[in-house]
C-alpha cells in the first residue's frame, strides 16, 4: 500500500495519463477526481453527471478521457475531457440502458458493449458521431470486450442463459467463431506476448485461459481457481501477471421485497489475487 486518496470512498474506474501528471477517478456520486501523479493529491471533482460513473479510458489518437455513465433508463452518456485542462469539451448519447467496459483502437474508435440491447457499440469521429450497431447471433447481454487489434480480432463475452465467446473480424463485425465461457463475465484481457485471451468468471471462481494456435484457432485451455466475486481484473502482459480483485461477503436470500438483493462486503477483508504466467 502507497496511499488512500483523501476523500476517495466511492470510487469507481481508474485511468492514468502520465504524459499530463494525471489519474482521473470515476465516482458513484457522477464527479470524476482529478489526482496529480507526482504526488498523489486530489486536485479538483468534476461534476459530470447526477449519478454513477462506470467506465473511464484515455484515447491517446485525440488525447482526451472518455468516461461512461451508468446505469440509466433509455440512454446512456459518453463524457469527452481534455487531460490538458481537466475540463469536460463534449458529451454524446447513446440508445443503452447501461454502457459496459469499453476498449479502444489506435485509431480512437471506441468499442463498447450495450448489455440490455444485446448490442455492442462502435464509435469513431472527432464526436464519436460515426456510429455502428453491431448484433451476434446467440449472444445475450454482451458485457465486456477486448481486442487483437494486429490480427483484427473483436471478443466479446455474452453473460446470458448460455454465456458464450464471440470471436470477430474487427473491421465488420462479422463473428468467425464461438467459445462456452463461465458465467456473469464482467472483464476480458488479451495477453499480446503469449496470445491467449483471459476471462475471469466471479461467480464461477475461475480464470479461463484461451490460445490461439498456429493455424489461428482459438482453444480453451483450462480454468485456474480464483475467489467468488474475483471478475474485476488487470493485466501485466510484460510481467505475465493477472491481478484480481474480490472481498469477502455475505450473499442475503431474495425476498418479495428485494428478489435480488446486492451482496454485502466485509470491512477490511479486500483482496488482490496475482496470478503469474508461465
Amino acid at each position: 500500500m502507497l496511499k488512500t486518496l483523501d476523500n476517495s470512498i466511492g470510487a469507481n474506474a481508474v485511468a492514468f495519463v502520465p504524459q499530463h501528471n494525471r489519474a482521473y477517478v470515476a465516482n458513484m456520486d457522477g464527479s470524476l477526481r482529478v489526482v496529480a501523479l507526482d504526488r498523489m493529491e486530489v486536485l479538483q471533482r468534476l461534476k459530470l453527471d447526477s449519478g454513477n460513473l462506470n467506465n473511464l479510458l484515455y484515447d491517446a489518437s485525440r488525447d482526451r478521457l472518455i468516461v461512461t455513465s451508468g446505469r440509466r433508463g433509455d440512454h446512456s452518456t459518453l463524457y469527452l475531457v481534455d487531460p490538458k485542462t481537466d475540463r469536460l469539451t463534449g458529451s454524446v448519447d447513446l440508445p443503452a440502458q447501461k454502457l459496459d467496459g469499453p476498449v479502444i483502437l489506435e485509431n480512437g474508435t471506441l468499442i463498447v458493449p450495450m448489455r440490455d440491447e444485446d448490442q455492442v457499440a462502435v464509435l469513431s469521429g472527432a464526436k464519436l458521431e460515426q456510429q455502428q450497431f453491431w448484433k451476434f447471433e446467440a449472444c445475450s447481454k454482451p458485457s465486456a470486450v477486448a481486442i487483437e487489434e494486429s490480427r483484427q480480432r473483436l471478443f466479446v463475452a455474452c453473460r446470458g442463459g448460455n454465456p458464450i465467446l464471440v470471436v470477430a473480424d474487427l473491421m465488420t463485425g462479422k463473428a468467425v467463431a464461438t467459445l462456452p465461457i463461465g458465467r456473469a463475465v464482467n472483464t476480458l484481457a488479451y495477453d499480446h506476448e503469449r496470445d491467449q485471451l483471459l476471462v475471469p468468471s466471479g461467480a464461477d471462481a475461475s480464470l479461463s485461459v484461451i490460445q490461439r494456435d498456429d493455424q489461428g484457432q482459438y482453444r480453451l485451455l483450462g480454468a485456474i481457481g480464483t475467489r467468488p466475486w474475483a471478475h474485476n481484473m488487470v493485466l501485466d502482459a510484460k510481467r505475465g501477471q493477472a491481478y484480481l480483485f474480490s472481498a469477502d461477503f455475505t450473499q442475503p436470500a431474495p425476498n418479495q421485497d428485494r428478489p435480488k438483493p446486492d451482496p454485502v462486503f466485509h470491512s477490511d477483508t479486500f483482496t488482490v489475487l496475482i496470478l503469474k504466467a508461465h
